[in-house]
């Protein structure tokens, strides 16, 4: 697969970001270009461009986007892109104290699916305590991508 990996978070609280930046950290030991990208600075459009991205997203409230990726799934949901080229994996932050646990990872993973995009390993809904979920995950993206 490519060596040009693009990150996208979508936070509320900043966990997203942590870990987005914590992978760019360790893929950037295996020899792979990164950007790493809030949604709220993205564009649906944008992925058209990318053949490998992993998304860490978190859920607010009861299943909904964080704020800084509203405006992104909105677009992306009323979209009629072709994403075959798009190869990605996906990790969602959640609390399993709200009834709709990971509902945005859930929503988004099956959005990119809709529209062509080809998802890489299982995505992982982790809770409050996403550690060793977050250990798990970025290393499955390792083995996969390598």
């Amino acid at each position: 697969m490519s060596k040009e990996i693009t990150i996208f978070y979508g936070t509320e609280t900043g966990n997203s970001q942590d870990l987005a930046e914590k992978s760019e950290s360790i893929l950037n030991e295996e020899g792979y270009n990164i950007s790493v990208l809030s949604l709220e600075d993205a564009n649906p459009d944008d992925l058209l461009e990318i053949q490998l991205s992993l998304f860490i997203v978190s859920t607010w409230g009861e299943g909904d986007p964080p704020l800084d990726a509203e405006d992104f799934y909105e677009t992306l949901k009323l979209c009629e892109l072709e994403l075959s080229n798009l190869n990605y994996g996906i990790m969602g932050l959640g609390d399993r104290s709200y009834e709709i646990f990971n509902g945005f990872a859930r929503d988004l993973d099956t959005t990119l699916s809709k529209l062509g995009a080809k998802r890489i390993g299982e995505r992982i809904e982790a809770d409050l305590d996403y550690d060793d979920d977050f250990v798990n995950w970025i290393s499955e993206m390792r083995r996969l991508i390598g």
